[in-house]
C-alpha cells in the first residue's frame, strides 16, 4: 500500500528593494531626509533605516520617509523610476550594527511609533533583520 505524501511548499515571496540614496530626486535632497532602503512587495512596504550606532538622525531620516510614503510624495517620485508601491502602511525597521540602543532612541522611537502610528522595529544583527524581514515580508 503506498502512502501519501503531503508536500507543503512555501511560497516565496517576491519583492523588490529600493536603494533611496540612488534616487536623484531623493539625493539632492529635495524630500529632505530619507532612509537607506525601501523594500516592497504586493501587500507591504519596509522602509530600513541602518546604522552603526542609532542616533536621532536615523530616527529622523525614518520618520521622514515613512511621512513622505503616507503623503503619497515619495510614491511620485518612485513611479517616475517605474516604481509601483502597494496602498498599505509601511513598516519602519532600524537596524543598529554594532552597539546597543540607549534609552534616547527608545524614548524617541516610542514618540514616533504614535505620532506616525505605523510600527517600528529595532534590531542589532544581521540574522535578527532578515528573520524580521521574513516575517514582515510574508505576511
Amino acid at each position: 500500500m503506498s502512502e501519501l505524501k503531503h508536500s507543503r511548499k512555501r511560497r516565496k515571496t517576491r519583492y523588490i528593494i529600493v536603494d533611496l540614496d540612488k534616487i536623484p530626486e531623493l539625493k539632492s535632497g529635495i524630500l529632505g531626509l530619507h532612509a537607506d532602503k525601501l523594500i516592497i512587495t504586493n501587500t507591504r512596504m519596509v522602509v530600513v533605516e541602518e546604522a552603526k550606532t542609532l542616533k536621532k538622525r536615523d530616527l529622523d531620516q525614518l520618520a521622514n520617509t515613512i511621512k513622505e510614503l503616507k503623503r503619497n510624495r515619495l510614491s511620485s517620485v518612485l513611479a517616475n523610476h517605474g516604481i509601483q508601491l502597494p496602498n498599505t502602511e509601511p513598516v519602519g525597521i532600524l537596524h543598529c550594527q554594532g552597539g546597543s540602543v540607549d534609552s534616547v532612541v527608545e524614548n524617541l522611537r516610542a514618540k514616533y511609533i504614535r505620532e506616525l502610528k505605523t510600527a517600528i522595529y529595532t534590531v542589532n544583527c544581521n540574522k535578527h533583520l532578515h528573520i524580521l524581514l521574513e516575517k514582515l515580508l510574508s505576511k
